[in-house]
């Protein structure tokens, strides 16, 4: 997904997945994870994965506690799907867990989803979990961020 890419991935990156087996991508998802958890522990960042069982790694989201786009103590929750698996629900489901999992573990109050405004499949995922959209501004690269708001 080319505008994935662009957003997340350093130069390279695309080519090296490209010539991963599946197997391959399933165990640098899990490297990664490890890696997130060997740097955060229990927090204040989470990392998880939706595997769809045999069709393997669908999307990856995330909460922070300690995002510096966020007040301290509040979570900002960021989410990427693999374009193959976008539209069935997936992420939104994964979404409302993550937030489930905040309330349950945490003393966050609220939510932020910080969707740059182009990005309208991670608009509509705002939108399904009930978020709101509270302000706009330009980043540092000239995207128009829409930041999104819902109660833990």
């Amino acid at each position: 997904d080319d505008e994935q890419i662009e957003w997340l991935w350093l130069p390279g990156q695309r080519e090296t997945w490209a010539a991963m087996t599946v197997g391959e991508r399933r165990d640098h998802a899990r490297r990664d994870l490890q890696a997130n958890h060997d740097a955060f522990g229990g927090g204040p960042k989470w990392t998880f994965v939706v595997d769809a069982g045999t069709t393997g790694y669908v999307a990856r989201l995330d909460c922070d506690l300690a995002n510096e786009h966020v007040p301290r103590g509040e979570a900002n929750i960021s989410y990427a799907a693999h374009p193959a698996h976008r539209g069935r629900g997936h992420v939104s489901a994964a979404v409302r867990l993550l937030i489930q999992f905040l309330h349950d573990h945490t003393g966050a109050r609220q939510a932020h989803l910080i969707v740059d405004i182009e990005n309208h499949e991670s608009l509509r995922v705002a939108r399904t979990v009930g978020a709101r959209p509270v302000e706009r501004w330009t980043d540092d690269q000239g995207r128009t961020m829409v930041r999104h708001i819902t109660p833990i």
